[in-house]
């Protein structure tokens, strides 16, 4: 588990360089962790602003499920563009971010299972 949570650590990091907001083990669940990530680029200078590409997280929740498990298999990655209620959409469409975003999991050395398409969250197989 440890050399996964290391490579996990490596793509959010690449994330992150991407100009994703990528959040590691971040909030309480999916809902809460959206709005919190909307909150923050709110409150981001308008240049900051315009650097973001879009989002990336894993909630608290999951990761206690993961690290939980008696055969943890991996972890759901929820992406996206930022809706934001004072400036929009901030980022690219959701899709777009999920090829990033996947493209940084697949680089830092972890097994991908997405279809590609904005419907699907990223799954981040553990072996």
């Amino acid at each position: 588990m440890s050399n996964f949570k290391a490579r996990l650590n490596v793509a959010f990091a690449a994330m992150r360089k991407a100009g994703i907001v990528a959040r590691q083990n971040f909030s309480c669940c999916g809902s809460c962790a959206g709005y919190e990530i909307a909150t923050d680029i709110t409150a981001m200078t308008p240049s900051r602003r315009a650097k973001v590409q879009g989002t990336a997280f894993y909630t608290r929740q999951e990761w206690s499920r993961f690290e939980g498990s008696r055969n943890p298999q991996g972890i759901h990655i929820p992406y996206g563009q930022v809706g934001t209620q004072a400036h929009g959409d901030v980022g690219l469409t959701t899709a777009a971010v999920g090829q990033i975003v996947a493209t940084c999991l697949r680089e830092a050395g972890l097994e991908v299972d997405w279809d590609g398409t904005a419907e699907k969250t990223i799954y981040v197989k553990a072996a």
